[in-house]
């Protein structure tokens, strides 16, 4: 039983032990815990653990050494009305997403999103919006409002010329059930700021 050793005991244990796969990740004691925590996020975890790595295990509770890092998030679902080519692995599709939401007849943009997309969703999206292109200027290309994004987000910002973005947002799907007109609001997102 290892259960009384601390943390890097129990750790470097496994390391000898265990696939690479199979072992929770880890970060360096000394990177800010908000680095970890967006790392996390771009990898599909919904958060990190925080943990004293000198406390022994205690079984079928959290203890006192633990710490969940999981700020509230927001979400919102909002049309797609530019996109950019991306680089690498992702060049011939669109990679990175501009995204908007309804303010009346019009849509503000809110931010960009480039997170939570598999190789599908990235080919249908760049296939669907090449469809609906109403200009493009340089790299950036725009498009009539028809696909609809669920994302999610840490918060929403104002910068100083009052532009309203959303602070880290990762997709979460396409919302093949919703049209542009069904996208949320300026509005609600000014109640959520």
């Amino acid at each position: 039983s290892v259960l009384e050793e601390s943390l890097d005991q129990r750790i470097a244990k496994l390391e000898e032990n265990v696939e690479p796969e199979y072992i929770a990740k880890r970060f360096n004691k000394k990177q800010p815990i908000d680095a970890c925590y967006n790392l996390a996020i771009d990898w599909g975890f919904e958060g990190i653990m925080i943990k004293d790595a000198d406390m022994a295990y205690e079984p079928g509770k959290r203890s006192k050494g633990w710490l969940k890092y999981k700020p509230p998030r927001i979400e919102l679902d909002v049309v797609i009305t530019s996109a950019e080519y991306g680089k690498g692995k992702r060049s011939g599709w669109f990679g990175t997403y501009g995204i908007s939401v309804k303010d009346g007849a019009n849509y503000i943009e809110v931010g960009k999103v480039g997170t939570g997309f598999s190789d599908d969703d990235l080919q249908y999206l760049t296939t669907e919006l090449r469809k609906g292109i109403e200009k493009y200027e340089g790299d950036k290309y725009y498009f009539v409002p028809r696909i609809v994004l669920q994302v999610t987000s840490d918060l929403i910002t104002t910068d100083a010329d009052g532009n309203i973005g959303l602070r880290f947002p990762r997709t979460m799907r396409i919302r093949h059930d919703k049209f542009a007109a069904d996208a949320d609001t300026l509005q609600r997102v000014k109640e959520l700021m």
